[in-house]
């Protein structure tokens, strides 16, 4: 009997008990039995700390106002499995899902036959989205590493039109390494012979690697184009405009002001691929492309009265960014934390960022089996900062609590793990309606 969509995604999520292993042999050989469809695809591939998904994003909706078929692999969902596998912004059916886990449960079987270890989730979902780019005819497929570079199941491409490495800085150190050289190194291994390598601003100690990797592999390297004068013409929660030399002025609907980087960063891997013969990308284009842009959970304001924004900062990076955001647009004001991290991040870092700006937290527990207990993070918090930290069962009953205590005035930043800000967010909406 065939099976429906949430066996798919059952059976999916069982090869979890094969774990996070990385290495390129497994994925490789499922690969293999399944006809090797990524040698039939043309690549850009994105690896970083922070800013790879808004700058895949960016990047797709320029391509696709190019008139270009676009393919993005970006991880992890939000809401719901279909949107890590996209084609021109749109998400792959749940049909499709069956019918391709069909496909590649046939091919994991008879590895089993052979004896080879069995491939992981991710693996399994990067092995999809290749057929699925495949099956749609897609011109050009963007892909988002899930962990460092040199051994992420993405990289078992054999090249790239463009390689992009956006702001590297300590995350997974625990894999990857403890120093900035070690993560770096990683994150590089997505530079293949003779590409075009794209990067933005980066620490000395990073640049120098990408520089090393770059002449190793005897490949081009490209640095982004910048704002002019690096800052925002003007700047709201509903989104900003600047300006770049030959450009004039751009707007895009996404707040939190490194989404002006993240967009140059874009901008620049648009110019570099028209140099390379994708000629429909055009100045209209890219305008018309970052304006369509739209990225959830990344300082997204889903309410003015009382102001709530979402946030997936999980990272020392990516709390920094959205430290200065709240400095920009809210000022002295304090803060309604709800908080969920997983338990092998840098929480501390973070609670040393944000508690300076906190009225108060409220804590849950992300649906990932790494998460830290919201009773342990709200513990941390009350122990170590003095603040009030209030510990939820579920994400309903914490927007229940939020809502219940605050007032219009007050402003609420959910913010954390990419596991739980997708979910809340929904969660919110559909109680303001209310």
């Amino acid at each position: 009997m065939p099976m429906n969509y949430e066996e798919a995604i059952k059976y999916i999520k069982s090869t979890n008990s094969n774990g996070m292993v990385l290495g390129l042999e497994r994925i490789t050989n499922l690969l293999h039995y399944v006809g090797n469809p990524h040698k039939k695809l043309k690549f850009v591939h994105v690896a970083g700390t922070n800013g790879k998904g808004s700058t895949v994003s960016f990047l797709s909706h320029i391509l696709e106002s190019s008139s270009l078929k676009v393919g993005v692999y970006s991880s992890p969902a939000l809401t719901d499995f279909t949107e890590i596998i996209k084609v021109n912004n749109k998400c792959i059916s749940k049909e499709d899902v069956v019918k391709l886990t069909t496909l590649l449960q046939v091919a994991i079987k008879q590895m089993e036959k052979d004896e080879l270890d069995l491939p992981t989730e991710f693996e399994i979902t990067t092995v999809m989205s290749f057929l699925y780019f495949l099956s749609m005819d897609c011109d050009i497929c963007l892909l988002e590493v899930g962990l460092g570079g040199l051994l992420d199941s993405t990289n078992v491409i054999d090249t790239c039109e463009l390689a992009i490495l956006t702001s590297i800085s300590f995350d997974h150190v625990r894999v990857l390494g403890n120093t900035l050289t070690e993560i770096a190194k990683h994150k590089c291994g997505i530079i293949k012979d003779g590409v075009d390598v794209l990067t933005c601003d980066q620490d000395n100690e990073v640049l120098d690697v990408i520089e090393q990797e770059v002449r190793r592999k005897k490949a081009r390297l490209h640095h982004s184009e910048l704002p002019v004068g690096l800052k925002a013409d003007s700047i709201s929660l509903d989104g900003q405009t600047f300006t770049m030399n030959g450009m004039g002025t751009l707007k895009i609907n996404l707040a939190g002001d490194y989404q002006i980087y993240n967009a140059a960063l874009a901008i620049s891997a648009a110019h570099i691929l028209k140099e390379k013969g994708y000629n429909g990308i055009t100045t209209e284009t890219i305008r018309q492309g970052l304006i369509n842009c739209k990225w959830p959970c990344r300082f997204e304001c889903i309410s003015k009265k009382p102001v709530i924004v979402v946030d997936g900062g999980h990272n020392a990076k990516g709390i920094d960014v959205l430290v200065s955001s709240i400095y920009k647009h809210f000022k002295d004001k304090k803060i309604v934390f709800i908080m969920g991290v997983l338990a092998d991040k840098d929480y501390m870092h973070m609670l040393n960022k944000v508690t300076p700006l906190a009225k108060e937290f409220v804590c849950i527990t992300p649906p990932n089996p790494r998460a830290l207990d919201a009773a342990d993070l709200s513990e941390i918090i009350s122990k170590e900062y003095k603040l009030k930290a209030v510990p939820k069962n579920s994400l309903e009953e914490a927007v229940e609590y939020v809502l219940t205590n605050t007032t219009d005035k007050d402003i609420i930043v959910a913010f954390g793990s990419l596991y739980y800000v997708g979910l809340i967010k929904n969660i919110f909406i559909d109680r303001l309606k209310k």
